[in-house]
């Protein structure tokens, strides 16, 4: 499998390579704690933190563990989020876990389904993914419902499967499979 990550486009978006030039745009919105709320870290505390999350990035993209781009607003030219797959099984298998994360001015917009789309489009046509499948937060209710408008449905609730500042909570799973996206 190719790991050179591939420009997309949309009308509104421009997937792309992470970049270490956008640190301080990926700052700028992971500084929000509630943002950092559902993805289970603490708010950024400067751009410092943002240059070593996308150097991560870049890095597991090396060691093939993930596929990540960063979603560029093309009107601002500036970072809004990141999204893409991590390979939590065995790359021969083709079940890729689906991450993202959007700055929270941009919730509700469309922007996140824009995006998805061409991500979820790429992985299972350029990539052959043939499971794509979502671990989130029970009670991260406006993700779940987002997902589900892309295909995603819901296999399972995994018991005290996340630990969090608040204790111990539940996820849900939920899977896309190659044959309902496509059609």
């Amino acid at each position: 499998m190719s790991f050179s990550i591939e420009s997309l486009e949309t009308d509104r978006l421009r997937l792309v390579s992470p970049d270490i030039g956008y640190a301080q745009d990926v700052y700028e919105y992971s500084k929000d704690s509630e943002f950092c709320r559902f993805i289970d870290a603490p708010p950024a505390s400067g751009p410092q933190e943002s240059v070593k999350f996308l150097e991560g990035l870049i890095h597991q993209t090396y060691i093939k563990k993930r596929f990540y781009w960063l979603i560029i607003d093309k009107k601002l030219g500036k970072a809004i989020g990141s999204l893409g797959f991590i390979f939590s099984a065995p790359l021969h298998h083709r079940v890729f876990d689906f991450g993202y994360g959007l700055g929270r001015k941009y919730w509700g917009t469309g922007l996140f389904q824009e995006a998805s789309n061409a991500a979820l489009r790429y992985g299972f046509k350029s990539l052959n993914a043939q499971r794509i499948q979502i671990y989130t937060r029970e009670d991260n209710t406006a993700s779940i419902k987002s997902v589900q408008k892309l295909g995603f449905k819901k296999e399972a609730v995994l018991e005290n499967f996340y630990q969090t500042n608040e204790g111990r909570v539940n996820s849900v799973l939920l899977r896309l499979l190659k044959d309902e996206f496509l059609k």
